[in-house]
C-alpha cells in the first residue's frame, strides 16, 4: 500500500495533462470525421436522388446493407455503365436498382473485365449485351470464375449443347445464370426428360433450344399441375412443354383441360402429404376394411395426397404399380389409402407423380358423407400379383390391364395410367 502510494505521488504532475491532451485530439479528429462521413453520406443520396430520380424509399433500400462509397468515386460508376452499356436513364436506374453492389466495385478490376468476358464468351454485340445486363443486373456482381463458366460448361454438357445453340438459350433467358444447378436446373430437366419426353435426351435438347425461358418458369406451380390434368384428360403429356410459356387460359383452350380441374390439381398441391382427414377406414361387408368418405364432396373435389416408398417388386395388396418397373408402397404398412376397394366404375381417380413419388386422389362424382371411395385397379396395375382377386361388385376377377379384353382395354385407355399406356403399345409392338 505504502510502495503504491508512494509511486502515485511520485507521477509527474504533467503526465496525465498530457494522455488528456492526446484524448482531446483523438476525440477532436473522430468528431470531425463522423461529420465528414455523415456530409459525404447526405451527398451520395443527393446525387442518387438526382442522378436516377429515386424516391427516398429507394435510396433506403439500397444504402440500407453497404456503404456506397465516397461521393467522388460514386459519381464515375454511374456514368461508366451508361457509357458502356449505351444505357438510358431508365435503363441505368434499373441496373443501379437492382444491383447497387456494382458501385463498391472497382471498374478496372471487376466492372470492365466482367462485361468483356461476357461478351466475348457469348459472342454478343453491344446492344445483346445491354439487354442482358438490364435483363440480370445481378450478373455485373458474379464471379465469372466461381458461378458463369461453370454453369455455361453445366449447361452444355447437360444438353449437349454446341457453342451456338448454348449461346442463344442464355441470349434469350439471361436468368439461367441466376439459377441454382442443383435445385432449379436439373430438377427441371429431369422433369421434361422423363416426364414429358421419354427419356429423349435429344429432343429435350431441342426443346430447350427453341423454348428456353421455358426453365424460368416453377416445377410446383406451373408443370406439375399442368402434366397431372393432362394425363386426367388423357392429353399428352408434350402439350405442357408446347405452352410452358403460355398462361393458364391458353393452355386450357388449346388442349381442352377444363380451367377448374387444372385449379383444383394445383390447390392440391397446398395438401399435407399423408394427411387422410378426408377419409376413414370403416369395416366392410366382406369381412376386410374399406376406405369411406367422411363428409360430403362434390365431383372433382381433391380428397387427399399420399406418399411412400418406391420398389421394383409388386408386393401385393399394400402397392400401387407406378411406372413401369415402379411400385408405391405404404409407409407405414397400412396407410388408409391401401384400403382403397376396386370398382369397375370408380368414385375416386388417382394421379401420379412417380418422380417425387406423390399420388393425388379426386373425386370423379359427387359424394355423400360415408360413400365407398374406389379406384379401377386396371388403370394402375398391368398384371395383379399372384391370380389377383375378385371384385366384391362385379363378382368379377381383376388380375390387371394385361388381361382385360381388347374392347376393355380400348375403352380403358384413355383413362389408365401413363405407364399402363406405354406398356399396352409396347406389347402391341411386340
Amino acid at each position: 500500500m505504502r510502495s503504491a502510494a508512494r509511486s502515485a505521488r511520485a507521477r509527474p504532475l504533467g503526465a496525465s495533462y498530457g494522455v488528456a491532451a492526446v484524448n482531446l485530439g483523438c476525440a477532436k479528429r473522430f468528431r470531425a470525421s463522423a461529420a465528414d462521413a455523415a456530409r459525404n453520406a447526405a451527398d451520395v443520396r443527393d446525387l442518387l436522388r438526382t442522378r436516377l430520380s429515386l424516391t427516398d424509399a429507394e435510396v433506403d433500400r439500397m444504402v440500407r446493407h453497404r456503404p456506397l462509397g465516397a461521393l467522388a468515386t460514386v459519381a464515375p460508376k454511374l456514368a461508366w455503365p451508361q457509357r458502356r452499356l449505351g444505357l438510358d436513364e431508365a435503363q441505368l436506374k434499373k441496373v443501379v436498382l437492382l444491383n447497387p453492389s456494382l458501385l463498391s466495385k472497382s471498374i478496372e478490376d471487376n466492372l470492365a473485365p466482367t462485361l468483356d468476358w461476357l461478351q466475348a464468351r457469348l459472342d454478343l454485340d453491344d446492344e445483346q449485351l445491354r439487354k442482358m445486363i438490364v435483363a440480370l443486373p445481378a450478373l455485373l456482381g458474379y464471379s465469372v470464375e466461381d458461378n458463369v463458366e461453370p454453369k455455361l460448361q453445366w449447361l452444355q454438357r447437360r444438353l449437349d449443347l454446341d457453342e451456338a445453340q448454348l449461346r442463344k438459350i442464355v441470349r434469350l433467358d439471361p436468368s439461367l445464370l441466376n439459377k441454382s444447378v442443383e435445385e432449379n436446373l436439373e430438377p427441371k430437366l429431369y422433369f421434361f426428360e422423363r416426364e414429358l419426353l421419354r427419356g429423349s435426351r435429344a429432343e429435350l435438347r431441342d426443346w430447350v433450344v427453341k423454348k428456353s425461358p421455358c426453365l424460368s418458369y416453377s416445377l410446383t406451380n406451373r408443370y406439375r399441375p399442368r402434366l397431372e390434368a393432362c394425363r386426367a384428360a388423357g392429353v399428352d403429356a408434350k402439350r405442357v412443354l408446347s405452352y410452358a410459356t403460355n398462361s393458364d387460359e391458353i393452355f386450357c383452350k388449346h388442349t381442352g383441360i377444363d380451367p377448374e380441374d387444372l385449379t383444383a390439381i394445383r390447390e392440391s398441391q397446398t395438401l399435407i402429404l399423408n394427411d387422410f382427414s378426408a377419409a376413414r377406414v370403416v369395416p366392410c361387408a366382406t369381412g376386410g376394411k374399406q376406405l369411406v368418405a367422411s363428409g360430403a364432396f362434390p365431383a372433382g373435389a381433391v380428397l387427399f395426397r399420399f406418399a411412400g416408398e418406391l420398389s421394383p417388386v409388386n408386393i401385393g395388396d399394400r402397392s400401387l404399380q407406378v411406372g413401369r418397373a415402379a411400385h408405391l408402397l405404404s409407409v407405414p404398412p397400412e396407410e388408409p389409402w391401401v384400403y382403397l376397394q376396386h370398382s369397375f366404375e370408380p368414385t375416386v381417380s388417382l394421379i401420379v407423380d412417380p418422380v417425387a413419388p406423390v399420388a393425388t386422389a379426386r373425386t370423379t362424382e359427387d359424394l355423400s358423407d360415408g360413400a365407398a371411395l374406389t379406384i379401377d385397379y386396371t388403370l394402375h396395375e398391368w398384371e395383379m400379383s399372384g391370380d389377383g382377386f375378385v371384385c366384391s361388385e362385379s363378382g368379377r376377377r381383376v388380375r390387371g390391364f394385361k388381361h382385360l379384353s381388347e374392347s376393355e382395354r380400348e375403352a380403358a385407355l384413355p383413362r389408365a395410367a401413363p405407364h399402363i399406356r406405354e406398356m399396352h403399345l409396347a406389347a402391341a409392338e411386340d
